[in-house]
């Protein structure tokens, strides 16, 4: 089509136009407004999710990349047992593991009644252990107080048994009995 063409085209639209009635024309320009209108308000949103998802897609990979980490190497067996084994008390330090026990319970105030222990049988190749049973009488923030104590202070011990008992119309102090279990290396 040529320029002259286009000028027929839009001149005849335009007299068409102006020869329909009014209330079709305010028809025809409100229903083009009211698009418009409709497109711009769809736009904005639209525009407003599509940046809220680039910007959770980003805190996403970010979240992924602290997230996931390569897997590091396993700890070799021999190397962690051989450094727990140093911690452990020699057979022959019993005493000095009393004694810590002992000194903890004093500074605690924890009155100790009676206390057994023994070496637990074993069979070949495993850690000798003992075990040894408390009868205490404290107040109950005390006896918790000794008893993190013992465990952060004596290495290779373990709280296997702990009981609470309370005499009627007795005294104050509940009564506690407490089995503690101590590895220690063989004697060499």
């Amino acid at each position: 089509m040529h320029a002259d063409g286009m000028a027929t085209v839009w001149h005849g639209l335009r007299d068409r136009w102006r020869g329909t009635p009014a209330r079709v024309q305010w028809m025809v320009g409100a229903g083009v407004l009211l698009a418009a209108v409709a497109a711009f308000a769809i736009a904005g949103p639209i525009a407003r999710a599509n940046a809220v998802q680039v910007g959770l897609a980003r805190e996403l990979a970010e979240l992924r990349e602290r997230t996931v980490k390569p897997a590091e190497p396993l700890p070799r067996p021999a190397a962690s047992v051989s450094t727990w084994w140093r911690h452990l008390a020699d057979e022959r330090g019993l005493p000095d593991v009393l004694q810590t026990l002992f000194s903890a319970a004093q500074l605690q105030h924890v009155a100790i009644a009676s206390t057994e222990h023994h070496q637990v049988a074993q069979r070949n190749e495993e850690l000798p252990y003992y075990e040894i049973r408390l009868d205490a009488r404290a107040a109950y923030p005390a006896a918790r107080r000794f008893i993190n104590q013992v465990l952060l202070t004596v290495p290779g011990v373990a709280l296997t048994q702990l009981s609470l008992t309370r005499e009627a119309g007795g005294s104050a102090e509940p009564r506690w009995r407490m089995t503690f279990v101590i590895f220690m290396r063989p004697a060499q």
